[in-house]
């Protein structure tokens, strides 16, 4: 698996971990379903999003953020920059 692909799935890992968090921070708690219904989304992709098996637009993180009544960085997960290769000169 390459650098890439390996940051990725690290950081679907760390987005799925945040939105389960704030989900479950909701007052009321939501389930996924709830979530899924406020946002338009359908219930099975809030799903697949919290076990990290889909990466979201900009555009879904903005519409879970409404749902979820906060910023859309809130939903952004404290994930360390990728190592890119240097630019050569």
């Amino acid at each position: 698996m390459s650098t890439t692909e390996e940051y990725a799935r690290g950081l679907r890992e760390a987005f799925a971990a945040r939105l389960q968090q704030l989900r479950d921070a909701a007052e009321p708690e939501l389930s996924q379903e709830a979530l899924a219904i406020a946002a338009g989304l359908d219930r099975s992709y809030v799903g697949m999003l919290e076990r990290a098996e889909r990466t979201p637009s900009i555009f879904v993180v903005h519409l879970l953020a409404g749902a979820l009544g906060r910023p859309a960085s809130d939903l952004l997960p404290d994930h360390p920059l990728p190592v890119l290769p240097a630019v050569p000169d």
